[in-house]
This record gives C-alpha cells, sequence and structure tokens, in this order.
C-alpha cells in the first residue's frame, strides 16, 4: 500500500514472511493465496517435469489416440476417437473462456499439429495459435496426470451404470399420512409413560386402602 520493505537473506534456508493489509479479509485472502504459491512450489521441487500449455498436450494426447483408433479394428476404435475428442475439448473450453472463436482456433491448432509443429498451443494474449516453448506456457506434469486419471475413472464409473431407477413423486396424500404416522409414533412413548404412571398410582392407592 504505497511502501516496499525488501528483506533478503541469502544466508539461511528459512525465511519468515510477514504480510500485511488494510483490512482482515484483505489479509486472510493474501495468506491464503501465499499458502497456494508455496504448496505449488513445493509440487513444482518435488516433480520438476512439466509439459506445454496452451492446449498443446491434449492436441498432441488426441493426435496420438486418433491415430491409433485409426489401426484398431472393432467397437474399441468407436471408444478411442471418443476419447480422442474429449482431449480436444479442452483447447475448446480454453478459447471459450477467453472470449475466441474456438472452432475456428482448434481447427488451427489442429492444423498446426498435423504438420508436426508439436510446440504449438493457444496464445490466449492475442488470440492466435503460438509456439509454447519460444512463450514459456507451461503446466505441471503431475496435474496433468492426475486430472487425466480422474477424468478417465469418472467416466468409467458412468459407463458401468446400465440403468437408473427413479422414484416416482410422493403425492400429497401420501406425505401428510406419513407425517401423521411419524407424528403417533413420537407420542406413542408419551402415552406408554403416562398410562404407566397412572396404572402404578392406582396400585398405590388400593395398597393404602
Amino acid at each position: 500500500f504505497g511502501v516496499r520493505e525488501k528483506l533478503v537473506n541469502v544466508t539461511l534456508t528459512a525465511c519468515t514472511i510477514i504480510l500485511r493489509g488494510a483490512t482482515q479479509q484483505i489479509l486472510d485472502e493474501a495468506e491464503r493465496s501465499l499458502h497456494d504459491a508455496l504448496c505449488v512450489l513445493a509440487q513444482t521441487v518435488k516433480e520438476p517435469r512439466t509439459v506445454y500449455g496452451g492446449g498443446c498436450s491434449e492436441m498432441l494426447m488426441a493426435k496420438v489416440v486418433s491415430d491409433l483408433a485409426n489401426r484398431t479394428p472393432g467397437k474399441e476404435a468407436v471408444a478411442m476417437e471418443s476419447f480422442a475428442k474429449a482431449l480436444m475439448m479442452l483447447p475448446t473450453i480454453i478459447a471459450d473462456n477467453a472470449g475466441y472463436d474456438s472452432a475456428d482456433l482448434v481447427a488451427q491448432l489442429r492444423a498446426a499439429h498435423m504438420e508436426n509443429n508439436t510446440t504449438c498451443g493457444l496464445n490466449m494474449s492475442e488470440g492466435t495459435v503460438g509456439n509454447m516453448a519460444e512463450l514459456g506456457i507451461t503446466e505441471s506434469f503431475q496435474v496433468k496426470r492426475q486430472v487425466l486419471l480422474s477424468a478417465s475413472e469418472a467416466a468409467e464409473m458412468i459407463l458401468r451404470v446400465d440403468n437408473i431407477i427413479k422414484a416416482a413423486p410422493r403425492s400429497v396424500h401420501h406425505a401428510s399420512a406419513t407425517n401423521n404416522l411419524s407424528f403417533r409414533l413420537r407420542l406413542f412413548p408419551c402415552y406408554v409413560f403416562s398410562w404407566t404412571c397412572m396404572y402404578k398410582g392406582s396400585k398405590d392407592e388400593t395398597h393404602k386402602v
């Protein structure tokens, strides 16, 4: 907030970060952002491998799967083609989120990869197809791998479902009858307790007489 403070000590392996904010909400948000950045840094140190971003890696995988589907006989080829189309949806979503014509950009990106330009991806700063290696646009390999595994597992789980049985909506009469029954069941212990007390009291009075 108008004041810059810098404290550097290269001799130590640990450091203390001081956060300041005008309000508690701003300070909490800064703390969460710093925590996320440190987690990303820790994961990068554990797994330093990266892949090209901008839909480059997805288009590469889609091209390989599509080529393999063309050489695969039977129904497996249909599933492989669907998987390739699903991979190409990721560059489409990137272009849509940036407000560009996704159909045109993805077609250009696919044509570039068909010409063996394996480092091409979507440059959303200019809305064109660019070289991800020159632009320095990369993504974490571990995150990309986990996303693909989770998506594949979710698709397999859905495909195992043969049918869905949906219960019919309850009628108003049935709902009121159920509520009355539950109310009676809640009152039943009270009745039993009252009857027990009355019976015990009558026995005591009889014994006194």
